[in-house]
């Protein structure tokens, strides 16, 4: 499970804005990645989910690579609570992603000499699994 920074900077992040286009838009670890089209906020529970989807259905043949990492403290306050009081609690931890940034990224390797490669329709599909999980819209790129 992906875990909450050591350190941060300040204890309460603003909202800010998600317009940027993503300059790093290119894969470089794996031969097919999970690519970003729209601005969103993704939580550390989704990106989870989607890490162990791409899991399940390469049954662990391939190598995976999340390249985003949940640095963003989102916070709440209590419904039916007035208006003032200071800003509100930790709630979740969520990465800001602009459009063009890869998300995920899958390698086919040889496990242990004698195991098939994973194929490449199975490593589709299972980034097909994981883009189900995500808030925003997604397109698969390869090399």
């Amino acid at each position: 499970m992906l875990q909450q920074p050591k350190k941060t900077k300040f204890r309460k992040n603003q909202k800010g804005r998600l317009k940027k286009i993503s300059r790093n838009g290119q894969l470089r670890f794996g031969m097919l990645g999970l690519k970003a089209l729209r601005p969103v906020r993704i939580t550390r529970a989704q990106l989870e989910s989607g890490r162990r989807a791409i899991a399940r259905r390469t049954k662990k043949l391939g190598k995976v690579w999340v390249n985003v990492f949940p640095d963003l403290i989102v916070t709440a306050k209590p419904s039916e609570t007035r208006i003032g009081k200071g800003k509100g609690r930790l709630d979740y931890w969520a990465c800001r992603i602009s459009p063009g940034t890869i998300i995920y990224e899958i390698e086919r390797t040889q496990y242990r000499g004698s195991s098939p490669k994973l194929r490449l329709n199975e490593a589709q599909a299972a980034l097909k699994a994981a883009a189900i999980k995500l808030p925003c819209r997604t397109t698969i790129v390869t090399l």
